[in-house]
């Protein structure tokens, strides 16, 4: 049974093979890694990434499709990058998938669009300085105030909080956190 919505899901690739390329217009001797996806309720499909020199598109213009099915392959867990013939190994592999929603000829379709990352790695945090340092660059005011953020907040969790009011706007400014 095929996927029937778009968005994020969980799913488990049930079979891998290495195949011709889905797209006519591909590179000679490019060929596709196929896996199939499956989720908790039996939907499935074939994700296909391009193995050539092609380049890829928008954000992955910088790629060719070997460099983007290979991100996508080390993404999902896939240890042996460059040998095919072991391709089966990802069948069992558990990862997220994206399937999104097209129309042709008034028909819906949904695809699998990417595998793996897109929400499903856990969010890695940043530190107080890093913090501090990135919000810098888009916010020079931030590196003025460091020393006061950091002295509030080891205050802040030292001691409980009192709630305070925001200042009064400059004459004729607006507030919006004024009642």
């Amino acid at each position: 049974m095929r996927f029937t919505k778009a968005g994020q899901v969980q799913v488990e690739i049930v079979d891998a093979t290495i195949a011709e390329p889905h797209w006519d217009n591909a590179p000679e001797g490019a060929f596709d890694v196929a896996l199939k996806v499956r989720d908790a309720e039996n939907h499935e499909d074939w994700w296909r990434g391009e193995v050539s020199g092609a380049y890829g598109k928008g954000n992955f213009s910088d790629k060719t499709q070997a460099e983007i099915t290979m991100l996508t392959l080390k993404n999902i867990g896939w240890k042996n990058l460059t040998r095919f013939d072991l391709i089966r190994e990802l069948v069992g592999v558990k990862t997220t998938a994206m399937i999104k929603e097209s129309k042709k000829d008034d028909k819906i379709f949904y695809n699998v669009s990417y595998l793996g990352g897109g929400g499903s790695e856990e969010p890695k945090a940043l530190s107080p300085d890093q913090i501090l340092a990135r919000a810098a660059r888009f916010f020079p005011e931030a590196t003025a105030s460091a020393g006061a953020a950091t002295t509030a907040t080891q205050t802040a969790t030292a001691a409980p909080a009192t709630e305070q009011k925001p200042a009064a706007p400059a004459a004729g400014g607006f507030n919006p956190f004024g009642a």
